[in-house]
């Protein structure tokens, strides 16, 4: 990234904690759902990501699940990883029996990198975040605040995870990034048979390649319609100020 787009991007990470407050919502949807009749035929993702500035993941609809790739987990990396995302109180489908599947809306959820929480109070589901990697690096005022009331546990961060302290908080998904070496987290969290997620926006070369994988965070939500509209007010800032630059 050259010094011209490294300091938009960082009027561009100013200009997303100034309109936090703006975007965050009350998230009644995350709580428990009543029970589903599943109909074969209903369409229960109405609203659909669509990506521009991104090519570091896929998401593919069918009518109760969604088929998400990650295609560049880290930089220089040749793996890829899928998730199939099933409607809670939907069956799973029978293709996809030996694939990572997690239920959505995701109801508890552990993240292992400061960059998603902006995104998660944006998209208004703050109150599923049960657990972090380390609470030093914290700026987020409305987090800090879910600290300070014991809502939140430290997790521990990259392969010092404690993983014990995981099992025992459940959560419904872990989300978190990789570098592929030694100080990964998730090859332990997966071996001790949690879910995991890993967001790849740190490949990202550009500010609003790396800004638009809030709209991966919303598919763990159901969120998408927010996550559009959001990721739209923010091009608009965004090439607003490319014009004074």
């Amino acid at each position: 990234m050259d010094l011209k787009y490294g300091r938009i991007f960082l009027i561009l990470i100013c200009f997303l904690m100034f309109t936090m407050p703006l975007y965050a919502k009350g998230s009644e949807e995350t709580g428990t759902n009543p029970e589903i009749i599943f109909d074969p035929s209903k369409d229960y993702f109405p609203d659909k990501a669509t990506l521009k500035h991104t090519g570091g993941f896929t998401v593919e609809y069918f009518n109760n699940y969604k088929v998400v790739t990650v295609l560049d987990p880290w930089p220089r990396s040749d793996l890829t990883f899928q998730y199939i995302l099933v409607q809670r109180g939907t069956p799973v489908p029978e293709a996809y029996y030996d694939a990572q599947v997690i239920e959505v809306p995701v109801q508890s959820l552990v993240t292992m990198s400061t960059t998603y929480l902006p995104y998660i109070e944006m998209l208004g589901v703050l109150d599923t975040l049960v657990g972090h990697d380390a609470f030093q690096y914290i700026n987020t005022p409305a987090v800090l605040k879910r600290i300070e009331e014991g809502k939140i546990k430290e997790v521990g961060y990259a392969s010092d995870v404690n993983v014990e302290l995981v099992l025992d908080i459940a959560p419904d998904l872990i989300m978190t990034h990789g570098y592929g070496n030694e100080w990964d987290a998730h090859p332990k969290l997966l071996e001790a048979g949690l879910k995991v997620a890993l967001n790849g926006e740190r490949s990202e070369l550009s500010p609003l390649g790396r800004t638009e994988w809030i709209k991966f965070i919303a598919l763990f939500f159901n969120k998408e319609k927010e996550a559009g509209r959001i990721f739209d007010s923010i091009v608009e800032e965004y090439n607003a100020l490319l014009e004074k630059v």
